[in-house]
């Protein structure tokens, strides 16, 4: 005969299982959600009017300064020809004038189009970055163990609270970068000026997907570059570093140790600095040859520069383009303490001909310009 006990213990033993395997898949499918979440940034030059769908956007326009003195909406095929805008996160934003920002990381990038202006536009030239992210892109949350004593409860925060922060925590800069050199320039509201969109962010994030609209709804942040005037120019240069370190993920730790000159010559010739032999200056850089040659009394020179990194596996990289602004200045002298003069400027190794107003020297010499 049963155990009617027993049997009540089994019916109650499965039912415990069976709750404890929907609580495990409610958890699941929290983690899911979480894990899934989509944070969207759309950024820009955006001549679109405010509206409720767009609080950020007032209709500015990005505008080129004519040979002519005047102003007119930027071209859409010419700016793309030359310049990407870049959506770049700077930490805190500290910056200064010879460094740039202390840390970066590229968050997105976008060439110009084409829209029809319409009624609650301004204009025809539009930058509209859209740049999506895993809600665990700057980490992901752990919850603290309540058993935990060492732990300061005090500032506990929330799984929301958590990722509410890490988003919160960085600056986000819209900038425009030329194609060729790498330079990369603030937008202002006057030509070379002071920059705007340097956006302080402040994320409302809610990691609770199945409660939010699909996007553009939910977790979607807007920050279109916008002024009084209404209108936004290339304004100041951001120091080269910044670029540098966003392209190869740096951060202030990653560069201790290294020497000033070894990283000032890894970022004008695009290399990582771990790359690099561990000397003061390591790279050669000389007039490798010149030869004069009479031609019916008309002089020529023809000068080879060599500019060769010194590599940490013990090889050595010829150095053809210079980043950032970056480059090589020839210079002649017809006595071995000069005076010198600047004959041409390389962007890296290469032999160049010089007409005969710069070849009626003997001496030649090369230094790099940063």
């Amino acid at each position: 005969m049963k155990d009617p006990s027993r049997s009540r213990f089994s019916v109650l033993f499965r039912n415990l299982s069976g709750l404890l395997c929907l609580l495990c898949l409610s958890l699941d499918t929290l983690a899911t959600s979480v894990a899934d979440t989509v944070i969207q940034i759309r950024w820009g030059v955006y001549p679109l009017l405010n509206s409720p769908s767009n609080p950020e956007a007032n209709g500015t326009r990005l505008m080129w300064i004519a040979e002519d003195g005047s102003e007119a909406e930027a071209d859409v095929t010419a700016f793309n020809e030359r310049y990407v805008a870049r959506l770049l996160a700077v930490g805190d934003g500290r910056f200064d004038m010879e460094n740039g920002y202390a840390s970066a990381r590229w968050m997105g990038s976008s060439e110009a189009s084409t829209k029809a202006a319409g009624t609650y536009t301004t204009g025809f030239f539009w930058i509209a970055g859209d740049s999506r992210f895993p809600l665990t892109y700057w980490g992901t949350y752990v919850e603290p163990d309540p058993d935990d004593e060492s732990y300061d409860w005090d500032n506990y925060l929330s799984n929301d609270e958590w990722y509410n922060k890490v988003w919160s925590t960085n600056t986000l800069v819209t900038a425009i970068q030329e194609k060729s050199t790498g330079r990369l320039f603030f937008l202002s509201e006057t030509p070379g000026g002071s920059p705007v969109s340097i956006t302080n962010a402040t994320f409302n994030i809610r990691t609770d997907e199945g409660d939010l609209p699909p996007l553009p709804g939910g977790n979607t942040f807007t920050y279109w570059a916008n002024t009084p005037s209404m209108k936004v120019y290339l304004g100041t240069e951001i120091p080269y570093r910044t670029v540098w370190i966003a392209d190869h993920s740096y951060t202030a730790e990653d560069l201790a140790g290294y020497s000033d000159e070894a990283i000032r010559f890894a970022m004008a010739a695009d290399l990582g600095v771990e790359k690099l032999a561990a000397e003061e200056r390591p790279f050669t850089l000389r007039v490798s040859e010149f030869t004069l040659t009479n031609d019916r009394g008309s002089v020529k020179a023809v000068v080879k520069v060599t500019f060769d990194a010194h590599l940490s596996d013990g090889s050595v990289q010829s150095i053809l383009q210079l980043k950032g602004g970056s480059y090589l200045q020839l210079e002649a002298a017809e006595f071995p303490g000069g005076p010198w003069r600047a004959v041409a400027e390389l962007s890296g190794a290469d032999t160049v001909a010089l007409d005969s107003s710069a070849s009626d020297a003997a001496f030649y010499r090369v230094h790099l310009v940063y």
